[in-house]
């Protein structure tokens, strides 16, 4: 026996159409998510090369957040910690260098020799002058 609405339509289709529409919105709902939270990260890690890493430094950020971040969630910790250094860190490579990062490396090998005294009594003066939980 085929129930009907007060509108004479069947109930049945009605409910289908109603699971099917639900469905796609849900799948909608999960596919913008999913897009802001990879703009959010690109974002975040596009910001500088040493964001993330200070956060993770600094307790800002949850390591295993991170990782889960960038894909690498369910495995164990040394896995992550590799994933995390191998994706945050920058490697120090000269193939494939620019012009302006190679004439920066080549500076900075001529002025090796460089070197400033720092004085006892001026690391006393600087650690005397920091505030608590303050960056100097």
């Amino acid at each position: 026996m085929q129930m009907l609405s007060k509108k004479g339509l069947d109930v049945r289709d009605i409910e289908i159409e109603y699971k099917i529409k639900r469905r796609k919105y849900n799948k909608l709902i999960r596919d913008k998510k999913q897009k802001s939270w990879e703009k959010y990260v690109e974002m975040e890690f596009g910001k500088s090369p040493w964001n993330n890493p200070y956060k993770i430094a600094m307790e800002k950020r949850k390591p295993r957040q991170v990782a889960a971040a960038i894909g690498c969630e369910g495995v164990t910790w040394l896995e992550s910690s590799r994933v995390l250094l191998d994706t945050l860190i920058i490697d120090d490579n000269e193939i494939g260098e620019e012009e302006y990062h190679w004439n920066i490396r080549n500076e900075v090998r001529r002025n090796r020799s460089y070197s400033q005294e720092i004085k006892l009594s001026e690391v006393e003066t600087i650690v005397k002058n920091l505030k608590n939980n303050k960056a100097p």
